[in-house]
């Protein structure tokens, strides 16, 4: 049985996020045709879409990402803006979508992206979970309730660790299930899921079992990181 992982550090972005994220594309093609799926069928629709932490757009789904006439990103990153036009850049200019990249730390540029209107939907992209590794626990709920309470008159939505840990090297990644938002690791449904993806040892809460709105729908993901490693997706949008 999983169990909860203390707190430990984890590093972040980089070239050696981009090396992983290039050479894992076929071992990652499932997660992220489930993801792929879940924006193209369920995506609120919107003129600007504001991308928060995407890096080099690995995992965002091109026709997704061409249904908008603007698509802004804004990562730490320098070389994501770069990357992302060069896996992306030809299709969403072939579409017509403007595309422009902002570097720098979104949390301290709020106001920059932060235009409240109902043109726009705000996506975060695998980042609200990464949040613990650079906060107190304490402050990283703060921050998730301060995007929560900024953006509950607009569309958005995030996809974002819950946990993360140790697998026995399963070949494959259970399929995708759909729950309330912040179900347990320790929940029967949950464990039988993680069990038959072979996870182990102990896995690390992210904090971000409440990202959104009580009783909100999510797809659950199994995100084969590595081959001994896995990471459980939680993907949802809030509407206005």
């Amino acid at each position: 049985m999983p169990t909860l992982a203390p707190k430990w550090t984890n590093p972040t972005g980089g070239w050696w996020w981009h090396a992983r994220a290039w050479r894992s594309q076929n071992a990652w093609r499932p997660v992220m045709q489930a993801m792929h799926d879940e924006w193209v069928q369920q995506s609120p629709s919107a003129d600007r879409l504001v991308l928060i932490g995407p890096s080099a757009g690995w995992m965002l789904s091109r026709e997704w990402l061409g249904r908008f006439k603007r698509v802004e990103t804004w990562d730490i990153d320098p070389w994501a803006g770069r990357l992302f036009d060069w896996r992306h850049g030809r299709a969403l200019r072939h579409a017509g979508v403007m595309v422009h990249h902002f570097v720098g730390d979104a949390w301290e540029h709020e106001s920059e992206w932060l235009r409240i209107d109902q043109e726009s939907l705000y996506w975060f992209d695998n980042v609200l979970g990464q949040l613990r590794f650079m906060q107190a626990p304490e402050l990283v709920r703060q921050r998730i309730e301060r995007v929560k309470t900024r953006l509950s008159h607009v569309a958005w939505g995030s996809v974002h660790d819950r946990y993360s840990g140790p697998l026995r090297g399963m070949d494959t990644a259970p399929p995708a299930w759909r729950s309330s938002c912040g179900i347990d690791l320790l929940a029967p449904r949950a464990q039988d899921w993680l069990q038959a993806w072979g996870a182990e040892g102990s896995w690390l809460d992210h904090l971000t079992e409440n990202v959104f709105r009580p009783q909100t729908p999510v797809l659950n993901l199994a995100w084969p990181f590595k081959p001994d490693f896995g990471h459980w997706l939680e993907m949802g949008w809030q509407l206005p």
